[in-house]
């Protein structure tokens, strides 16, 4: 009976310490949660990131445009006339370029219209 007597405060002393550490890492894992949650939500949110992150975008697709043009032949003069994008549609490498940009033009002369802003039968981009 002593002997029992004598396990019994030195196993409670474990279960305690178990029991507490394990509050202790349950707890310190909620808050690492909530704090990397609130860091990416405040990254995501930031304006000045959203800011760059368009004008990236937008420089990427300007880049993608003037290298299209220039497949299309308007090396010299920058512009395009309709012949010279049906012709340049054609291509195999161009439709993947299109591709690429999230475009299916199936009808070139429909896109062309919305490409020609003026309706002069040519479109233009500064290179």
């Amino acid at each position: 009976m002593e002997r029992c007597y004598e396990w019994a405060p030195f196993s409670n002393d474990i279960i305690i310490t178990r029991q507490i550490s394990f509050t202790y890492f349950a707890v310190l894992n909620v808050v690492t949660g909530v704090f990397c949650q609130s860091a990416i939500d405040s990254a995501q949110n930031d304006h000045a990131n959203v800011v760059q992150s368009m004008l990236a975008n937008k420089e990427a697709h300007v880049e993608k445009i003037k290298e299209l043009f220039s497949r299309l032949g308007a090396d010299k003069t920058g512009l395009i006339t309709y012949g010279m994008f049906e012709e340049g549609i054609q291509s195999p490498a161009v439709i993947e370029y299109f591709e690429t940009l999230g475009l299916d033009v199936w009808d070139a002369w429909s896109f062309f219209k919305l490409l020609d802003l003026d309706a002069g039968g040519s479109v233009t981009c500064g290179l």
